[in-house]
């Protein structure tokens, strides 16, 4: 049976018990199902904001545990185009880039450093990437400051190629 954006919503306010990441990472794929098949909603992408912003709260202590939901939950949403309702240049959009930068901000010196290198390191392959949309990943490096060599080059060579 198909979740609503209704259902999900009743689960996600509603009385629950403590949450845990491998829990919210699994309500988090019926919500990505929901925008999948369905015609994104203004609600559905606020239930993934809420969600992202609970892994956000679960890993406040341990960056190690964000790398994953951060790297291969989240950043998606940022450098690709995703649906309508969340697509980069969107409301939603933008609010879950500003997520992403909140999240790896959040961590002292030492753990920030290591999320940002994985995350530039994925933008910097994004721009290398000459078939791609690139405005998710220069918005995203723009929100994390894209100090480093990799990706500083990376631009230029997107700058200097022809599209």
């Amino acid at each position: 049976m198909t979740d609503t954006t209704a259902s999900l919503e009743q689960e996600w306010y509603g009385p629950k018990a403590e949450a845990s990441v491998v829990g919210v990472l699994a309500f988090l794929d019926r919500v990505e199902e929901r925008l999948r098949h369905d015609e994104p909603e203004a609600r559905t992408a606020q239930l993934l904001v809420a969600v992202f912003a609970q892994l956000q709260d679960l890993t406040a202590g341990e960056p190690d545990m964000a790398i994953g939901p951060l790297l291969n939950r989240l950043l998606p949403y940022c450098i690709d185009d995703g649906p309508p309702g969340v697509a980069v240049e969107s409301t939603y959009g933008s609010i879950l880039l500003d997520r992403l930068g909140q999240w790896v901000g959040q961590y002292p010196a030492d753990g920030r450093s290591r999320l940002r290198r994985r995350v530039l390191r994925r933008l910097k392959d994004r721009l290398r990437d000459s078939d791609a949309d690139l405005r998710g990943a220069c918005w995203t490096a723009a929100t994390l400051g894209y100090r480093g060599d990799g990706i500083v080059g990376a631009l230029w060579e997107t700058r200097r190629s022809p599209r």
